[in-house]
């Protein structure tokens, strides 16, 4: 009898984007996929809403409990979507697998996908419901044209937008030594089919490295959109109780643990969140290190690094460290989180400035670049600031905070790379009934408006040679 072997899921914002809008569960027998639209705030509800309530329970077996959990995601996405006007309009595609006596039911909808990977053979089990997916089985678009369509973000069916959805869905055989992968389109507009396939037959009996491996192959790609990947496999017996399962988190419980390397070969080391404990019972190992109980080669090791013994937030009043330096032209200075001084050492920063020192931003991506580089444990924040003798021109840039209250929109800058930055395209939906009228809408001929306008310009200097031949004529007559 066949049973569920090892199982992953894990999941990356990619490099355009500042916020992460997909949701995944890795919680065998049940496996799904959840890919958010409707702006930052709207996107990231809907996928963890949709992702949430496939842990609600419903009547039935097999193919009829996967249709009927992604309809009760359907039902709560369109509610939460009808409360709360911030995120009217938000939906989420989802994709959702359920292992049961060997059979594996998938329920569909939307664009993230679901693949089998087979006797050294890659198929992918569902179809897209996307503008350029129908294009292509109607025969107007081929496959590589629809790679590069300007609407390959349009679909045309999600959760949330409608009160009820109607779900694709079909059930397979497991055979021992298959692997399922689910996964959002930040991979596969990313990574195509044959490295997807060698990246899973290298790492075969490491599923872990093997979704590393994806994630930073859509990173190199651009990683335009958020990423995630979920694989498990069919075995014969189970060796093992699985050592740990990874489900996602309900949207009311943020998870706490600390996000896997997803950009480098490096060992994932778990992070340790920063806490604060009061000054008379700990002392912090800036503090050991300041009395001579600690050297500074083993502070960076220390299991409690994390740990401070001052912050805001934590008593009515608060002791503040203040100072003057007095700045001198040429200064540069360097405010930071521990995000980046805690994976890069102070010589390697220097390098850095020293390297970058007429150009701040670039200065800024490298330490960032080089802090994921090392392990990435944390959040990297830098601030530059330089002291001139005079202002030689304007500065061209400010980059103030946003306000709490005004959430980013825009796509990230890929800072972790020397691409060029290409502006990611957010998902939205258009009903099938008005795919073909998106589709024929004619996009702007370059060509013939510039022809028009010169056209227009030579006529209206026509136009005013004219006018001036008829005045010096008339004016002519009058002398006369």
């Amino acid at each position: 009898m066949t049973v569920i072997g090892r199982s992953t899921g894990l999941s990356h914002p990619g490099r355009k984007r500042r916020h992460n809008e997909d949701a995944w569960v890795c919680a065998p027998p049940l496996f799904a996929v959840a890919d958010g639209m409707g702006g930052a705030r709207g996107g990231e509800i809907a996928s963890r809403v949709a992702a949430t309530a496939l842990g609600e329970e419903v009547n039935g077996n097999g193919e009829e409990r996967v249709v009927a959990l992604i309809q009760e995601a359907n039902r709560q996405v369109f509610e939460r979507a009808n409360e709360d006007s911030d995120t009217s309009g938000m939906g989420t595609t989802m994709t959702v697998a359920l292992v049961e006596d060997g059979v594996i039911s998938i329920g569909h909808v939307g664009d993230s996908r679901a693949y089998l990977i087979r006797d050294g053979k890659l198929e992918q089990l569902t179809e897209d419901h996307s503008l350029v997916a129908e294009l292509v089985r109607s025969g107007r678009l081929s496959p590589e044209e629809a790679e590069t369509h300007p609407q390959r973000s349009v679909i045309t069916r999600a959760l949330g937008t409608d009160p009820d959805v109607d779900v694709d869905s079909f059930s397979i055989e497991g055979k021992p030594g298959d692997v399922f992968l689910i996964c959002s389109d930040g991979l596969t507009s990313m990574v195509d089919d044959q490295t997807i396939l060698e990246a899973v037959e290298r790492h075969r009996n490491d599923l872990d490295t093997a979704a590393k491996e994806l994630v930073a192959a859509a990173n190199r790609s651009g990683g335009e959109d958020n990423i995630t990947v979920v694989f498990f496999e069919i075995a014969e017996e189970r060796p093992e109780p699985p050592a740990e399962t990874k489900p996602m988190p309900a949207i009311e419980d943020p998870p706490t643990e600390a996000d896997e390397d997803t950009l480098s070969g490096l060992e994932g080391v778990p992070a340790v969140d920063t806490m604060v404990v009061p000054a008379e019972q700990a002392q912090a190992v800036a503090e050991l290190v300041r009395g001579g109980r600690l050297s500074p080669e083993e502070a960076e090791t220390h299991p409690q690094r994390s740990v401070i013994t001052r912050a805001l937030g934590t008593d009515p009043d608060v002791d503040v460290d203040s100072f003057s330096i007095e700045g001198k032209p040429g200064d540069l200075f360097l405010i930071c989180s521990d995000g980046l001084t805690s994976m890069v050492d102070d010589q390697t920063i220097l390098e850095a400035v020293e390297r970058q020192r007429s150009d701040l931003d670039a200065a800024a991506k490298e330490l960032v670049a080089t802090a994921n580089r090392s392990g990435g444990e944390d959040n990297i924040t830098v601030v530059f600031f330089e002291i001139a003798e005079e202002r030689p021109e304007p500065p061209a840039e400010t980059k103030p905070m946003p306000a709490l209250e005004t959430p980013q929109t825009e796509a990230d800058e890929d800072t972790l790379s020397g691409l060029e930055g290409v502006p990611a395209v957010d998902t939205m939906l258009v009903p099938p009934e008005q795919v073909h009228a998106v589709a024929e809408q004619e996009e702007p001929e370059p060509e013939k408006q510039h022809f028009g306008l010169l056209a227009a310009r030579l006529v209206i200097a026509l136009a005013v040679i004219g006018v001036l031949v008829v005045l010096v004529v008339w004016l002519f007559g009058q002398s006369q």
